[in-house]
């Protein structure tokens, strides 16, 4: 399992996380979570956090919505 360091700038709804801090420093149930939305990240972003723990395997990510094609009249 991959373990990486991240600014908690630059989370993303979807990422597998873990706070580096004691659970009685953050208001969420448990350190490791999937972010599930921007409040969350909003509430993660106030923390005293020089980083978090990103998990890219466990993460949830949203592929960019596909390119429609442009339509060619001629």
């Amino acid at each position: 399992m991959t373990e990486l360091k991240i600014k908690p700038t630059q989370i993303k709804i979807g990422y597998a996380i873990k706070l580096p801090c004691s659970w009685m420093e953050h208001p969420f149930l448990a350190a490791n979570f999937v972010v599930e939305n921007q409040q969350q990240i909003d509430i993660i972003q106030t923390l005293p956090l020089d980083f978090v723990f990103f998990y890219p395997d466990k993460s949830q990510l949203q592929s960019p919505a596909p390119a429609v094609p442009a339509n060619n009249s001629a």
